[in-house]
């Protein structure tokens, strides 16, 4: 059904500075071409950074 969410709630870290992770995320994805030209498993990559952005994020 259109505009069901999840039970899961999450939060972003009580302590994250907002204007320096919203920077930070919009230098990881305008990288995220030249990761994916040069880097040898670029896929690889690219899910490592994921879970490593969204564990910096909400703290986990």
């Amino acid at each position: 059904m259109h505009g069901q969410r999840g039970d899961d709630h999450v939060e972003l870290r009580p302590d994250l500075d907002l204007d320096a992770a919203a920077w930070w995320l919009l230098s990881v994805l305008a990288s995220q071409k030249f990761r994916r030209a040069t880097a040898p498993d670029s896929d690889a990559v690219e899910a490592r950074l994921a879970e490593s952005t969204l564990a910096f994020l909400l703290d986990r």
